[in-house]
């Protein structure tokens, strides 16, 4: 039993930091360059995220606020926002940025000055933004890792431990995977919100047979 527990605890660790070291030099700027769309999806981020503390602590909810027509608030759901927005929404409030933005102008035309801000400083080197582009990116790379672990879960419902360690070695070697996670973007995110229902699918299809 001990011993199984041991065999189990180097697997969980082993697909813990072999997804760190393959992704955690990919959310360095200069090795994976800034995606044009990424200031969006942080300013986005960032926005919501503030949307939903300000719903979350004032009982008053505007509704115009939040059926606002944008690129970047139309599409996709709020929950991928606010996994890209919550690093940023922590990084502004403790370092007291002078890019927070007041609820009453929290507008597109707020998130397109936004948007334009972090993409200006970016291309003119602005310590502050990339070390906010990198840090959004963690969120990013916490959810590859998550992936993994879901990968191998998979393979070992299906098959056995060696299937789920190769499935996750081909994960890692996919530079798709490693694009999306390591880019302040929703991509990765929607990933593993399918590989749980995956993973949720064959669980129920192993108790059914059992």
């Amino acid at each position: 039993m001990l011993e199984r527990l041991r065999k189990r605890v180097f697997i969980y660790a082993f697909i813990f930091l072999i997804p760190t070291l393959v992704l955690f030099p990919s959310t360095d700027l200069e090795k994976t360059p800034v995606h044009v769309d990424e200031p969006g999806w942080i300013a986005a981020g960032y926005i919501h995220v503030e949307m939903l503390i300000q719903l979350l602590t004032n009982p008053e909810f505007n509704r115009d606020l939040w059926q606002q027509r944008d690129s970047y608030f139309h599409m996709n759901g709020q929950i991928g926002k606010w996994l890209v927005g919550i690093p940023v929404w922590i990084y502004f409030h403790v370092t007291h940025s002078s890019k927070i933005i007041p609820h009453q102008n929290l507008t597109i035309a707020s998130f397109s000055s936004l948007t334009k801000s972090l993409w200006d400083e970016l291309h003119q080197n602005v310590a502050s933004t990339e070390k906010m582009i990198r840090i959004s990116r963690m969120s990013s790379l916490f959810f590859g890792i998550l992936c993994c672990f879901l990968v191998y879960a998979v393979g070992l419902l299906c098959f056995n431990s060696a299937v789920g360690l190769i499935s996750v070695f081909l994960l890692l070697i996919n530079p798709i995977f490693v694009d999306a996670a390591s880019r302040s973007m929703t991509d990765i995110f929607y990933l593993f919100f399918l590989l749980c229902c995956l993973f949720s699918l064959v669980l129920f299809h192993k108790k059914e047979k059992s």
